[in-house]
């Protein structure tokens, strides 16, 4: 894994020359994981920063939030939003889905359900996707969240023993959607299909956790930045925080609108 500012001029190189289709993961690469996931706003810089760079490329933002959610926090028209982990996504104004088999969606109701009661007794914050489920822990002292995880996950192994739900166990949040072969790299992969403007067009992806990794691997010939190093991670690059994601974009923006056609 290796230092994206290190070999940006060479990054650059290859996107200037190919053309690049930028996606970007909302949650903890363009804002701060907060304890409240309610809270996360896009600061005003990067969010100009996004105008900017969607006036050059083709963009994406990937989240695990809804896709109303994600499209509120990142409202450019011209830019293209996948939501609850690549089950959902809006591009040119048009949304679309992927289908549930009624198996899968009838045991992720009756999981929902009994997990509801269980995140009310403990105090666990509910975030209602439709078609992800996730139940939010951080806020919970130390010991409270432990117990309310433990036994939330004993409670989706004894309801889900035909494996009819997947469930994405990260940053203090249990995150339970049907489980069929989709994910953020699925959906990311079928819109850069759509948005690049030749078969050479380099994908570009910055992402920050788990559930980006799947998109690292869809991408394994564009160019994958993970914030933070991680040796495990499927990325080919890094750089070191969030706070780095503003301003590497910043940096390309600027690039990309001085540098000669």
């Amino acid at each position: 894994m290796q230092n994206a500012f290190a070999h940006f001029d060479e990054l650059y190189s290859r996107i200037k020359k190919h053309g690049g289709v930028l996606m970007l993961d909302f949650d903890g690469t363009l804002v701060d994981i907060q304890y409240d996931f309610r809270a996360p706003q896009l600061k005003t810089r990067t969010k100009h920063t996004l105008q900017r760079l969607a006036r050059m490329y083709p963009l994406a933002i990937v989240s695990g939030r809804s896709l109303t959610d994600v499209v509120r926090r990142v409202p450019l028209p011209t830019v293209a939003h996948i939501g609850c982990h690549g089950f959902e996504w809006r591009i040119k104004g048009k949304r679309h889905a992927w289908k549930i088999p009624a198996v899968h969606a009838a045991t992720f109701t009756r999981i929902k359900r009994r997990l509801a009661g269980l995140a009310k007794v403990h105090g666990a914050r509910i975030e209602d996707k439709r078609r992800s489920y996730a139940l939010h822990y951080r806020l919970l002292r130390r010991s409270a969240g432990i117990a309310f995880a433990e036994e939330a996950r004993r409670l989706i192994v004894e309801l889900n023993r035909k494996q009819h739900l997947r469930v994405i166990d990260d940053e203090y949040t249990l995150d339970i959607m049907p489980n069929l072969p989709v994910s953020k790299g699925v959906t990311a992969f079928h819109l850069f299909k759509q948005l690049r403007s030749s078969p050479r067009t380099v994908p570009i992806y910055i992402g920050d956790s788990l559930t980006d990794e799947d998109a690292f691997r869809a991408f394994a010939k564009g160019i994958t930045i993970r914030v933070g190093k991680k040796q495990s991670s499927a990325a080919h690059y890094f750089v070191s925080d969030r706070s780095a994601v503003d301003v590497f974009l910043l940096r390309l923006a600027q690039k990309s609108s001085t540098s000669p056609k």
